[in-house]
């Protein structure tokens, strides 16, 4: 943020005869923004008294708007994908939700046909992280039993700290926490209303 600017900016503000409403966006720090609104303190008789602020920062939201801007744009990118180009466009859309989001990894697991076994058919990595997917195929679902069993209720699952699971997630904490994740998203992906 550029401290110096932001103070210089709140100057104008302190002085009486400056009876402007101020409302904007500031950039704050790395990743942070606020959002400023200030108007004058005056009295009955039109004394004034100083300056009123609600500083609220709006980090959250706007990144969450973006986030949704950002599907938005994958989605009408891949409508009208021809077949041969689906692999690429969901490598590309991997890319862009990772990255967005600040992952090491993201990928996508499929079912088996007798969804007895899952496998990872996509996976998009930054630089210094190493590609598992080879790693990642037909993994018996069983033991990820409350994984799957979020999952067959169409619910997703956000792990904010693999160590902290409880412990009917013990059995998904053991296979995650020797891979280094430390917090996880999953999403069901559906086709027909039924889990692949």
């Amino acid at each position: 943020a550029d401290i110096p600017a932001f103070a210089e900016s709140g100057k104008p503000l302190q002085y009486e005869d400056n009876r402007v409403v101020v409302e904007d966006e500031i950039a704050f720090t790395q990743n942070r923004t606020v959002h400023r609104y200030s108007t004058q303190i005056r009295g009955e008789n039109d004394e004034y008294f100083g300056r009123f602020y609600i500083f609220e920062d709006i980090s959250e939201r706007k990144r969450t708007d973006e986030f949704e801007n950002e599907l938005l744009q994958l989605s009408m990118q891949m409508t009208g994908t021809k077949s041969e180009d689906i692999p690429q466009a969901i490598n590309h859309a991997l890319a862009k939700i990772g990255s967005f989001l600040y992952a090491d990894r993201a990928y996508i697991f499929e079912l088996s046909e007798d969804a007895n076994t899952m496998s990872n058919t996509y996976e998009w990595c930054t630089e210094d992280i190493h590609p598992e997917i080879e790693n990642l195929q037909d993994i018996p679902v069983d033991i990820f039993p409350m994984w799957i069993k979020t999952l067959r209720n169409k619910e997703n699952i956000h792990i904010h700290s693999v160590k902290d699971l409880p412990e009917s997630w013990t059995a998904e904490r053991e296979i995650l926490e020797p891979q280094g994740i430390q917090s996880l998203l999953v999403i069901p992906i559906l086709n027909n209303n039924e889990l692949i």
